[in-house]
């Protein structure tokens, strides 16, 4: 069964005035879709931008290309992906339509990863005002799919010190990007899980994650194996693993 769920597209950023404790707060907008496929045979695509406030928005739209390296997402500036309008403003309770087009022709084994950044554009301050100003700025995945057929290839691994700590890792071997919506750790036998992760993440082709969890101490680890039980967009993936040492 295919989980369905949604992974983040928005960060809050903030501009540094802090003289008051007051604030301006960002605009309420949003985007569908929130997941951008391109390729060959599909080389465009067009978003909806709504404004659900009350207040007419400006939006600045910019591409950047995505890559990860130990478990840190990077994001450089790119000519692959053109957006346009590049900035636009939306009436209040209005909508805009954002379109895409590839500008590069696609890899020949490797999916391509980039986000579409719609970032607000604040007004100028009102004449004596001290505070914080609050920009609303959404990140829209976009990938461009391979020549070839592409799909993630999850292998877990797992090790666990001292302290009974378990460090868990997944690598991605696949050409194509997996969306985890949250994973179970289990021992056979046993339908207390041993630690459970519900933080959706995205892990790109060829990257990887490692997180540092405490295992329930009620759940004993037999024979030094574990289990992982994980749900993503494209299915749950099952998989045992012998717990090795740092």
């Amino acid at each position: 069964m295919i989980r369905q769920f949604y992974f983040a597209v928005r960060v809050v950023a903030l501009t540094a005035v802090f003289f008051w404790s007051d604030a301006v707060f960002a605009s309420d907008f949003n985007v569908s879709p929130i997941l951008v496929n391109l390729s060959t045979a599909s080389a465009t695509a067009a978003l909806e931008v709504e404004n659900n406030g009350n207040d007419a928005v400006v939006i600045q739209s910019e591409v950047k290309s995505w890559s990860q390296e130990n478990g840190t997402s990077s994001y450089q500036p790119t000519t692959d992906i053109l957006a346009t309008p590049p900035i636009f403003t939306v009436p209040a309770h209005g909508k805009q339509i954002v379109r895409m087009g590839m500008r590069r022709t696609v890899d020949p084994k490797t999916e391509l990863a980039y986000r579409l950044f719609l970032q607000e554009v604040p007004p100028p301050p009102q004449p004596g005002f001290k505070g914080v100003q609050v920009r609303l700025r959404l990140g829209v995945p976009v990938f461009i799919a391979p020549a070839v057929s592409a799909q993630p290839v999850p292998k877990w691994s797992a090790t666990q010190d001292a302290d009974g700590l378990i460090k868990l890792t997944l690598l991605n071997q696949g050409n194509a990007h997996i969306q985890i919506s949250d994973f179970v750790l289990k021992v056979a036998g046993n339908a207390t899980p041993l630690v459970k992760q519900d933080i959706p993440f995205t892990i790109l082709a060829g990257s990887g994650q490692s997180w540092i969890l405490k295992p329930d101490p009620k759940v004993l680890i037999n024979e030094g194996r574990i289990q992982v039980q994980a749900f993503s967009t494209v299915g749950r993936f099952d998989a045992e693993i012998e717990l090795g040492r740092p």
